[in-house]
């Protein structure tokens, strides 16, 4: 069962209070749910459908190939997983949305990019020649 729609302070609580965030996707494209869940420190369960292989690479969630089975390991993993470990995962999570997707970070990096645009230095690890 679904419930209404939710928007605002009240979804970000939401977010803040679950333990775990799970998306079901067999297909996405940069899904907000998953980054707005890490901005409010809550893990995040998800396929391998979408985007989100840092949930592995950064220890703040669970990125799972499609299918029932491995969705249902996921799910077991995250419920047997103590409030520490998850809390752990949140915050790694919560530190890799400010780190690569705060609008401060993507400002630097702009910067970082016209400079060498402009003969100042060399690229940046953003641009890819």
């Amino acid at each position: 069962m679904f419930g209404d729609p939710v928007y605002g302070e009240k979804k970000y609580e939401l977010y803040r209070r679950a333990a775990v965030s799970v998306l079901p996707s067999a297909s996405e494209n940069f899904a907000m749910t998953v980054a707005e869940s890490l901005a409010c420190a809550t893990p995040v369960i998800t396929t391998k459908a979408t985007p989100w292989r840092g949930l592995e690479t950064y220890g703040c969630g669970w990125w799972v190939d499609l299918g029932v089975e491995p969705l249902r390991h996921a799910l077991h993993a995250a419920l047997t997983s103590g409030m520490i470990e998850l809390h752990q995962m949140g915050t790694r999570g919560q530190n890799w949305m400010i780190r690569d997707f705060a609008w401060s970070g993507i400002a630097e990096r702009m910067i970082e990019a016209y400079s060498w645009l402009r003969g100042q230095g060399s690229p940046p690890p953003t641009v890819i020649l």
